[in-house]
């Protein structure tokens, strides 16, 4: 599987934490979204996106790329960080990435320092998220991911 790993990490490096322990696990390329015309996506078949997750969903750049992104044919990995780790997080990126025709192959979501909005007043929340039991779990997700890929 030839992998590239897209992503926004704004404001605590939380998801770029992530994504570089998932670029390492996966064998993938890394690159951040803002540095997209310097990629050809043609000869990528897993393209695998994240961010972290604002009032409810991914960052607007996650979405713009998928707007303008032919997904016909790539299996895509959908991440997130957040102060809750919800995975219900990842739903509007999710169903968007279904009706672009993508073949959704696997989810991560995790707890992630979040001083965003309101948090801030209160020092955040989650802190040292994520945490090594948090990089486990996505060592784990990335050895089913791509053995579910061999087949």
């Amino acid at each position: 599987m030839k992998s590239l790993i897209m992503y926004i990490s704004e404001h605590n490096g939380n998801t770029k934490k992530i994504a570089e322990n998932m670029a390492l696990w996966l064998n993938a390329d890394i690159l951040p979204i803002k540095d997209l015309p310097t990629i050809e996506l043609e000869k990528y078949d897993t393209i695998c996106l994240g961010s972290g997750i604002y009032h409810g969903k991914h960052h607007v750049e996650i979405f713009d790329f998928v707007d303008r992104t032919n997904f016909k044919d790539k299996k895509v990995i959908i991440f997130s960080t957040s102060g809750t780790g919800n995975k219900k997080n990842n739903i509007l990126l999710n169903d968007k990435l279904l009706l672009k025709n993508a073949k959704i192959i696997g989810e991560f979501t995790c707890k992630g320092f979040d001083t965003y909005g309101l948090f801030k007043w209160i020092g955040g929340i989650s802190k040292g998220r994520p945490n090594s039991m948090d990089l486990d779990r996505l060592y784990s997700f990335c050895e089913q991911v791509a053995k579910k890929n061999e087949k």
